[in-house]
């Protein structure tokens, strides 16, 4: 149920995000091969401003809809499962879902610099993480973790993959030249 929360977020990357960064991306790669250095480095550092815009406006959209949902939660439990769905747990989902909508928005934009060794760190980062906590769960007896390994998975990925993407972007236009030449 948390994860259909992600569908508006999904939503607003492809159509505004992903859309209008495109755009500036095209535009610094076409000035690459044909327009003077400082050109290019405006047309990089407009299409690293567009890409932080677009994650931020991306991650505010999303959190109104987890704020929404976080409210909500024992009202979707008691109507649509009569009560027997934790709302502490549902709620613990929602947070996690973010923080999954942001990390697949980040490795997406790894993906498109071709940033493949960055982009399998973070998602093994994510793997590693949730591993840890779910095994955790399973050994601690008495304790209930229940979603912090995924919060805890999702943040440390987004983090490692956003770290990845903005450093990597100060030589982008490097990056770029030294594959196609």
């Amino acid at each position: 149920l948390a994860n259909l929360t992600m569908i508006p977020g999904l939503i607003y990357f492809v159509v505004v995000a992903e859309t209008d960064f495109y755009l500036h991306l095209k535009a610094f790669l076409n000035s690459i091969g044909r327009d003077i250095y400082k050109t290019i480095q405006e047309r990089k550092y407009k299409l690293i401003a567009r890409m932080k815009e677009g994650v931020r406006e991306q991650s505010i959209f999303q959190g109104v809809m987890t704020v929404v949902f976080l409210i909500i939660a024992p009202v979707i439990s008691a109507s649509l499962f009569g009560g027997t769905l934790d709302a502490h747990i549902l709620r613990l989902t929602l947070v996690a879902v973010f923080f999954q909508l942001l990390f697949l928005t980040l490795m997406t934009l790894l993906f498109y610099f071709e940033l493949y060794r960055s982009t399998a760190l973070s998602a093994f980062i994510y793997f590693l993480v949730n591993l840890s906590g779910s095994l955790l769960t399973l050994l601690v007896p008495g304790r209930a973790f229940f979603g912090v390994s995924y919060i805890a998975a999702g943040v440390s990925a987004s983090f490692a993959a956003g770290a990845f993407l903005f450093s990597a972007s100060r030589s982008f236009e490097r990056l770029i030249l030294g594959r196609y030449t």
